[in-house]
């Protein structure tokens, strides 16, 4: 991470924050949790909490919890984290409507004195703050199309970096699996920079081949 940010590829300017299931491997999983949604299945697993860096579109901090964790109890946190570890000077934080919530609002606008464009949550906002069309169109803009890059890269890792085929359970094991398919995504990125091909940062097969 720290020669992508010397190479200038992840910034840090933009950070886009999200989370993702993890269905558990073992079905007596100790360290897995259920999560329920409304007219949806349930999921016994894992989530793995993601920031990422809009401008490379890369990773740059994760966390993974049990999947019963509400993204708005770890959110503030893992922004936090991102920005202080690496001392990212952040403009913008992109999150959905899971992340409305006092403790983010206060990290993103009084510590890191940035924007904060969190998708409303409807069932506390009310629909008549949302009245016209026009500021509609503006906060799809700005929050919703955004976001749209980290549910790609959730796609992308779970398809090309094998994600979520993880054989090991307990909360330990599966931070460690999690952790090492993350820095392999990363591994790919810094080659395919060396080589200047940028257009590989996400191409496994594109980077092995051109070695």
């Amino acid at each position: 991470m720290a020669q992508l940010i010397r190479l200038g590829v992840v910034t840090g300017r933009e950070l886009i924050v999200d989370s993702s299931l993890l269905p558990a491997w073992y079905a007596q999983d100790p360290g897995a949790t259920w999560q329920k949604y409304a007219k949806k299945a349930a999921v016994f697993g894992y989530k793995v909490h993601t920031v990422l860096c809009r401008q490379a579109d890369l990773p740059v901090f994760i966390l993974v919890t049990p999947a019963h964790v509400h993204d708005s109890q770890v959110g503030w946190f893992v922004i936090l984290m991102a920005a202080l570890i690496y001392g990212f000077r952040v403009l913008v934080v992109y999150a959905d409507s899971a992340y409305f919530d006092r403790r983010m609002f206060k990290v993103v606008h009084d510590f890191l004195h940035a924007h904060s464009a969190i998708n409303y949550n409807l069932r506390r906002a009310g629909k008549r703050k949302l009245a016209t069309l026009s500021f509609l169109e503006q906060w799809q803009r700005l929050v919703i199309y955004p976001r749209t890059d980290i549910e790609r890269h959730f796609a992308w890792m779970k398809r090309y970096f094998g994600l979520k085929y993880f054989q090991c359970f307990t909360l330990l094991r599966v931070t460690q699996f999690v952790l090492l398919t993350y820095s392999a995504a990363l591994a790919v990125a810094l080659a395919a920079e060396r080589y200047q091909h940028p257009e590989f940062h996400r191409s496994r097969a594109s980077v092995l081949a051109s070695l």
